[in-house]
């Protein structure tokens, strides 16, 4: 387990005791893991988001680029019959 670390005065220690400053201490190092942990997730999913979005508005100039391509060689081809 990897355990970040956490300052912990002398004074709350002595007046906590040693096994209830370990124990403060895992609290806060989980509960900064887990809002670590939130976040990323948060960001992962407005990145999906984004990036489907993207794929999207691709995928419709694609469809115009080639409807157009369509046209100009329709109009191209009436122009020589």
């Amino acid at each position: 387990m990897n355990m970040s670390l956490v300052f912990f005065p002398e004074a709350l220690r002595q007046k906590l005791g040693d096994d209830a400053s370990k124990s403060l201490i895992e609290v806060i190092n989980q509960a900064t893991k887990d809002l670590k942990e939130s976040t990323l997730e948060i960001v992962i999913e407005k990145i999906e988001r984004r990036l489907a979005d993207t794929k999207t508005e691709i995928i419709k100039w694609m469809f115009i680029f080639w409807v157009g391509q369509l046209a100009a060689m329709f109009a191209m081809l009436k122009m020589l019959i």
